[in-house]
């Protein structure tokens, strides 16, 4: 005789995965799957038959999956359990994949039934008001569907009506790689029981399922699932419960390579009716990187160049090579600039590599037009970063800052101070000619000067001191002439091509530099001051007089006519400091002093800290012309 029992939704039930978002263990959020209600109609004048129906339509009982919607399976079937322990089954009719179903019994049970079980347990007892039950330990991947029909549970306080209740977690393990996954294990760290033997109690509020045998679950693939750079999701059933170390997780792909990950070290609270993400995306690939190289354009190498990557292996000073740890750990150290960057495995392929968007590692094998996530880097300093290729985290720590120095010298064979570190020409603060990533301008430093042509490595580069003979306790640039770099490698600015007057221009805060050579169309601004002028040796006299300035067409020679009275002058390079006002003044630091004799010539040569402050003498009153040429550094005075 069939038996039939109407079970109908409770109007507000909104389903138990439709829209619903995931949690993470790491941290954990909780989000709720609520459960329908099966009532027996009475009421309604409706007769029971000896037929009995249970119909379905909340989404709270179904084992299927479709995206987050949950349907019905082929087979489902439900138990009903009395005090006595006595049950009967009822299983779905038709062939499912719908949000609702019939349910029917053939056998017409007893008086008296309380409980209700999803899935059917017919062979489950019951002893004051606690049912025995099992949680899968071996389970079958089934795409996005549950890989075990998923365990609820309802109550009835009066026989008539059951409201069923969730009773455990849904864990979503979301993997990229390259990599055919077959197995995955994952193991309560702590001991704590998440699968086989159960019981679901009945005697609380709610029913709550507990796990008593095994603190493991296994998913099989019954085909090796292929792994790419977008996430499939694996699905396991487990017991709710408080896991006080965390979970590990071992990944067996078809070759047997097996890739062990775990999660942070720290309670995690499952709750039942909920679906919980083991910290976002993790990967699994088929062979370990033996090899992983940060490049961008803040690295001490030219921009983006993977070539000399593979010249300077780990362990080396400038290595931007990553030191291989264990459990996919890879940790590099180095100092870096302002910039991008990112994280190739293969020296010859760039797109392939990891990527930073957010807080999280990119796993990125192959070029995606449009999307190319970096890390970006916005302060000097050496840093040290770790990266997870397993759990695709990642970690920045600095290790030591740069701070914006006091003074900065400007030194080296193409300067007029060669190589000589007591006789760097300093260069002044000039906060108002700002960088673009330098709003402030903090940090920026100026000169206008004579630089000479040289060969080779031989140019110039920056201290942020006098005192000592340490070449390496300044600035000198990066590989590339990209940047400016604290410390390291004794590299130079080295592209110098022609003698003649140059701006400088140096952000010591962000690392960039900037080197133009003065034209007739932007002379340098070059004054001749002294008492020969009549202004005696006052500099803001000199540079408020424009006719003390040398005028050229070319950039390279500068001519003045004027009159002189018996005295002395040199020259002083206009644009340097800033006065009170704001408008650019002379500085008595920065210039041209005279050396030579009428026989052999007049030359100039570039003022330094260290030089004797020599100085052309008038002997006569009247009007000259005075020419210097900044390629030959000749000086000639002509009296007119």
């Amino acid at each position: 005789m069939k038996k039939y029992i109407f079970i109908a939704a409770c109007a507000a039930v909104a389903g138990i995965m439709a829209g619903c978002s995931k949690e993470n263990i790491e941290p954990e959020t909780s989000q709720e799957m609520t459960g329908s209600e099966i009532q027996k109609p009475g009421n309604d004048g409706a007769v029971l038959t000896p037929h009995q129906v249970i119909k379905a339509s909340s989404t709270a009982t179904k084992t299927s999956l479709d995206g987050l919607q949950i349907l019905w399976s082929k087979g489902d079937q439900l138990s009903l359990f009395n005090a006595d322990g006595q049950t009967c089954t009822y299983t779905l009719t038709g062939d499912g994949g719908q949000t609702s179903g019939d349910f029917q019994t053939e056998t017409m049970p007893e008086e008296g039934y309380r409980y209700a079980i999803y899935p059917a347990v017919p062979e489950a007892t019951v002893s004051e008001g606690v049912i025995s039950t099992s949680i899968p330990e071996a389970q079958t991947y089934n795409g996005s569907d549950f890989p075990v029909s998923y365990p609820m549970a309802a109550v009835s306080s009066d026989g008539e009506k059951y409201s069923f209740v969730n009773l455990a977690t849904v864990l979503d393990l979301s993997l990229v790689g390259d990599a055919a996954v077959k197995t995955i294990s994952i193991e309560a760290a702590g001991g704590e029981k998440l699968a086989g033997a159960a019981t679901v109690d009945f005697n609380g509020e709610t029913p709550v399922m507990t796990a008593t045998e095994s603190a493991s679950v296994t998913l099989t693939c019954t085909e090796p699932v292929q792994l790419t750079a977008s996430a499939t999701e694996f699905r396991f059933i487990v017991a709710p419960g408080t896991y006080s170390k965390g979970f590990k997780i071992t990944v067996t792909d078809d070759a047997g390579k097996t890739t062990v990950i775990t999660t942070a070290e720290a309670e995690s609270v499952l709750t039942a009716g909920t679906v919980k993400n083991f910290g976002g995306t993790m990967g699994v690939y088929a062979s370990d990187f033996e090899h992983i190289y940060i490049i961008g354009d803040g690295t001490f190498y030219e921009p983006w160049n993977t070539k000399i990557m593979v010249e300077n292996p780990a362990g080396s000073e400038w290595t931007s090579e990553f030191t291989k740890g264990e459990n996919g750990i890879y940790t590099w150290t180095g100092v870096l600039a302002p910039g991008t960057f990112k994280f190739p495995w293969n020296a010859d392929i760039i797109q392939n590599f990891f990527g930073v968007e957010g807080d999280k590692l990119i796993y990125y094998p192959e070029q995606i037009s449009g999307y190319d996530p970096k890390l970006t880097i916005g302060t000097p300093g050496k840093y040290e970063i770790t990266i997870n290729v397993n759990k695709l985290t990642f970690d920045i720590r600095t290790v030591e800052e740069y701070p914006v120095p006091e003074n900065l010298y400007l030194f080296g064979n193409g300067t007029g101070a060669q190589w000589y570190i007591e006789r760097g020409e300093k260069m002044v603060k000039r906060p108002d000619l700002k960088f673009e990533n330098n709003a402030d301008g903090e940090g920026v430093f100026y000169m206008v000067t004579r630089l000479g042509s040289v060969e080779g490595e031989a140019g110039f580069k920056f201290l942020n001191t006098h005192s000592g003979l340490d070449f390496n306790s300044g600035y000198q640039f990066a590989w590339g002439l990209s940047s400016i770099w604290y410390g390291g490698s004794d590299r130079k600015y080295n592209r110098i091509k022609e003698n003649g007057m140059y701006s400088i221009k140096v952000d010591t805060k962000y690392w960039d530099y900037e080197v133009k050579k003065m034209t007739g169309e932007n002379p340098a601004e070059i004054y001749i001051y002294g008492d020969a002028t009549g202004y005696e040796w006052d500099l803001v006299k000199t540079a408020a007089d424009e006719t003390q300035k040398l005028a050229s067409s070319d950039g390279i020679t500068y001519s003045w006519t004027g009159d002189l009275v018996p005295g002395e002058f040199k020259f002083a390079f206009g644009g340097m400091y800033l006065s009170a006002e704001g408008t650019p003044a002379l500085s008595f630091d920065n210039g041209f002093l005279v050396t030579g004799n009428e026989a052999d010539g007049w030359k100039i040569v570039v003022r330094t800290d260290m030089i004797n402050d020599t100085k052309y003498q008038v002997a006569e009153d009247g009007n000259y012309t005075v020419t210097i040429n900044t390629d030959t550094m000749d000086l000639t005075v002509q009296k007119n």
